[in-house]
């Protein structure tokens, strides 16, 4: 019995790991189209009293997780910072989660109107900084990891 259960943990670590390669090596690139992949944990916030709150009084959020906001159709999408805490960046999605547009660093409790550029019908709203880190640009493409927990656990 203890042999079976050692076997079953090695095999548990394997598969974990080759899991996490091959996580890291879609996230580099798509080989098809040369197109750099970002997989970020998310909350989806899809109707208007969700999309409101946001990450209103949200005091952390982790590293490579978000908030998406699912607006429903294109359209040019204004946001704002009141009662956001943290510094973000917002990323603007097309309906196949690519990048059309990027803001970054906006300000903490910011009554200032970030306008997209482009139509878009997500936004991931990530950390400031995030971009940058890693090197996330426009026709990048954004995949998603349903979170089970709420990251507005994290407020007050």
């Amino acid at each position: 019995m203890i042999k079976l259960l050692v076997i079953l943990i090695i095999m548990y670590m394997f598969i974990r790991k080759s899991y996490t390669i091959i996580i890291n090596s879609i996230e580099k690139y798509n080989n098809k189209s040369n197109t750099k992949i970002h997989i970020f944990h998310i909350q989806i916030v899809d109707n208007t009293i969700s999309r409101k709150q946001g990450l209103m009084n949200v005091k952390y959020l982790k590293d490579k997780h978000g908030m998406l906001f699912d607006f429903k159709k294109n359209q040019k999408i204004i946001l704002w910072m009141k009662n956001t805490i943290i510094p973000l960046d917002a990323i603007f999605l097309d309906k196949n989660g690519y990048i059309v547009y990027i803001i970054k660093n906006m300000k903490p409790n910011s009554l200032k109107n970030h306008k997209s550029k482009k139509k878009s019908r997500y936004v991931l709203e990530v950390n400031a900084g995030t971009v940058d880190k890693y090197k996330i640009n426009i026709n990048d493409k954004i995949q998603t990891i349903l979170l089970k927990k709420n990251i507005t656990k994290y407020r007050n």
